[in-house]
């Protein structure tokens, strides 16, 4: 089997053949995106989350013997026993955001709300863009993506390759999600919200 030359617009790296390929993201970086995408660069099939801490929400089963591609939260890291089958054959993708706090406001309002993607051709997800979320039920969520994205800042000495999901939305846009779409008060939401994160930043 041949490896895997992956070219994307402002990215191009090989995955060697017969390897799994493993993402590593925080929440709301397009990883949903990125997984469907390469699955359908590679013909892998992309089990998404199969070690999520809630065993209802896992979407797919990681078998040793099955090459595919998985994707594991900071705070889904798998039980240790499954550590060597998974990760010493992989590629490993560490996948971040530029922009932080875009990337918090994102999370908070797919906690409030309950939605997390939203596909091509199917009605938007958010059915009351006017709807206005109290800024406190951003907040917590977004302080907590704050204290997981130090988790994944621990696990970089491990990734073959950084992606950037504001560098790979040309890309992600051939996959079979849309990018969220916004609230009306989304740009005020984002303001009022950065100034929080640029504490963080600075403590």
């Amino acid at each position: 089997m041949n490896d895997f030359k992956i070219s994307l617009t402002n990215y191009s790296f090989e995955v060697p053949a017969e390897w799994n390929i493993v993402i590593i993201a925080n929440y709301r970086t397009g990883s949903t995106a990125l997984g469907d995408l390469l699955s359908r660069l590679t013909g892998l099939p992309s089990i998404d989350e199969a070690f999520h801490y809630c065993p209802s929400a896992r979407t797919g089963e990681f078998e040793s013997k099955k090459q595919s591609i998985v994707k594991i939260m900071p705070d889904h890291l798998p039980p240790e026993e499954h550590w060597d089958q998974l990760f010493n054959d992989s590629f490993i993708i560490g996948l971040y955001r530029e922009d932080f706090t875009a990337q918090a406001l994102s999370f908070g309002i797919s906690r409030y709300l309950h939605v997390w993607h939203q596909e091509k051709n199917t009605d938007a997800v958010i059915k009351n863009p006017s709807i206005d979320i109290p800024l406190r039920h951003i907040i917590g969520p977004a302080e907590a993506l704050w204290r997981n994205q130090q988790h994944w800042k621990d696990c970089q000495s491990f990734f073959d390759i950084e992606l950037c999901y504001e560098q790979l939305l040309p890309d992600l846009a051939k996959s079979r999600y849309d990018a969220m779409p916004k609230l009306d008060s989304y740009n005020q939401k984002l303001e009022q919200l950065r100034t929080h994160v640029e504490r963080w930043q600075h403590e």
